[in-house]
């Protein structure tokens, strides 16, 4: 009886044994599908956008002599997907303020900015909302303190794809925080309003049919036994 107990328990440790590692197998086979599932989904193709931009000027906390009302711009990216919900973007932008400077009317201040992007997706269908977060460096040429400063941004847009290729429609809006105490400036920050297009670089990666399957072996009298075996060809036995 003492030995009956001893086998079962022994067996009884097995399956159990045996059923760990198949739930761990089950799982870790779970986890390569749903890894090759969330590849399958991403579209990592590098894409170039240009957009045309409004800019919103921060006049208060900028230097008393620098009364400049709003601007305009123009921003070149490039950017590529990185996970299902994630893009990341290099962007450089251009901007022009325009308004009065020491008694200068029509005066002018260029801004070079090269920036990195973070964008986070709801939604990847129809049109797709977007938050993004970055921050850059800003060159900043006015007379008669030309100087550079860092930047952080913040903003929300939407993107809507117009074709097969991914050629895409882009609207944004962004708060812009400059870390500029330069002159009598106090951390101005401007808001950027931009709308323009996005397309990929390269073509859509096309998927291959499957080969097919290879031709049955030739039976040319069609006994039923192929010809590479048949020891009486062109009979029927």
């Amino acid at each position: 009886m003492d030995n009956l107990l001893v086998t079962s328990s022994k067996r009884l440790g097995t399956m159990q044994n045996s059923l760990r590692k198949i739930g761990v197998a089950t799982i870790a086979a779970s986890c390569v599908v749903a890894s090759v599932a969330n590849a399958e989904d991403i579209d990592d193709r590098r894409y170039l956008g240009v957009l045309g931009s409004y800019i919103e000027a921060d006049t208060d906390n900028r230097g008393g002599l620098y009364q400049y009302d709003d601007g305009y711009g123009v921003t070149v990216l490039l950017g590529s997907q990185k996970s299902e919900s994630v893009n990341t973007e290099f962007s450089l932008a251009y901007g022009v303020l325009e308004g009065d400077r020491n008694g200068v009317t029509d005066a002018h201040d260029w801004q070079l900015t090269l920036g990195y992007d973070w964008l986070y997706f709801f939604d990847r269908e129809g049109w797709q909302p977007f938050g993004l977060l970055g921050g850059g460096i800003t060159q900043e040429e006015r007379e008669p303190d030309d100087h550079a400063h860092l930047t952080a941004n913040a903003g929300l847009g939407l993107i809507k794809v117009l074709n097969d290729h991914g050629t895409a429609f882009r609207v944004e809006t962004r708060y812009v925080y400059h870390f500029d105490d330069e002159g009598s400036n106090d951390d101005p920050q401007d808001w950027r309003f931009s709308i323009g297009f996005q397309t990929p670089l390269t073509a859509k990666p096309v998927e291959l049919p499957p080969p097919p399957p290879p031709p049955p072996p030739a039976d040319s009298d069609g006994d039923g036994v192929v010809d590479g075996v048949d020891e009486c060809p062109n009979t029927l036995k």
